[in-house]
């Protein structure tokens, strides 16, 4: 069973966004992970759901300066 996901993470340092896909190839579920720098902010099955939430994201905080 393969299943992907992509992670829209904020940088806990820098503040940027970044796309994480994940691909659990060995697994019937996801399993847990650990992401130390990263904080996840929502978790998408569709790549380009995931990167119109990105660009929301970008427009919000564009707006809020």
């Amino acid at each position: 069973m393969k299943s992907i996901r992509y992670h829209v993470c904020s940088c806990l340092e820098c503040k940027k966004i970044v796309l994480v896909k994940i691909k659990f190839m060995e697994f019937d579920d996801d399993c847990c992970l650990d992401f130390k720098n990263l904080k996840t902010l929502k978790t998408f099955n569709d790549e380009e759901e995931a990167k119109n939430y990105i660009r929301l994201y970008r427009k919000e905080d564009a707006e809020d300066i």
